[in-house]
C-alpha cells in the first residue's frame, strides 16, 4: 500500500489511522467478512476505499462520486442555436453556452 499510495512512505500515517486500516484489513482480507460495493462502473474493496479516503483526507482532495467515469457524455440540442452544442464540450461549458445564447451574464 505504501508503494502504490505513498501512505507511510511519503505521507505520514498516525497510529490511529494505521489501526483503522489494520482493522479493515483484518475484516476484509483475513476474515473475508466485508462486502464489496458494486456499481455499474466498478467494484470497491473496503480496504481500498478506506485507504483512498485516508489519502484524500491527507492531501486535501474530495470527490463527489466514486461511481462514474471521466468519459464524454453526448449532449444533443434541437433548434436555431443547436450548432452551439455540436462539438464535444466539457460539462461545465454547457451552462456557459446556454447563458451566452440567452444573453445572460
Amino acid at each position: 500500500m505504501a508503494e502504490n499510495t505513498g501512505l507511510w512512505d511519503k505521507i505520514p500515517v498516525n497510529a490511529g489511522e494505521e489501526a483503522q486500516l489494520m482493522q479493515c484489513y483484518y475484516e476484509t482480507i483475513v476474515k473475508k467478512s466485508s462486502k464489496q460495493e458494486i456499481t455499474l462502473y466498478a467494484k470497491s474493496e473496503p480496504l481500498v476505499a478506506d485507504a483512498i479516503a485516508l489519502l484524500n483526507k491527507k492531501i486535501g482532495v474530495g470527490w463527489t462520486s466514486f461511481s462514474h467515469t471521466g468519459g464524454f457524455v453526448p449532449f444533443y440540442a434541437i433548434g436555431c442555436q443547436a450548432r452551439q452544442f455540436g462539438a464535444l464540450n466539457d460539462n461545465i461549458e454547457i451552462p456557459n453556452t446556454i447563458r451566452k445564447i440567452m444573453k445572460i451574464k
